[in-house]
């Protein structure tokens, strides 16, 4: 069950536009990493908001690219 999850996500290159006062939209590139060595990337578009707790988002969509798989 666990091979299928990734051993590393990292996420790069963010970059924030203010759309209001209390709202934004932010585009991310992620990186992971899987277990069997494959790896992808992805690009998140969020929407961050403002609210009682503090920031948060409150939609994401993510754009995947194919995963890459080691060689050899």
């Amino acid at each position: 069950m666990w091979e299928r999850n990734a051993v590393g996500h990292h996420v790069t290159n963010i970059v924030v536009t203010e759309l209001q006062e209390d709202a934004t939209h932010a585009i991310s590139k992620g990186i992971g990493i899987m277990a069997d060595g494959s790896c992808g990337s992805l690009t998140y578009y969020d929407t961050p908001v403002r609210g009682e707790h503090g920031w948060r988002i409150t939609h994401r969509r993510i754009r995947g690219s194919r995963l890459f798989k080691p060689t050899g």
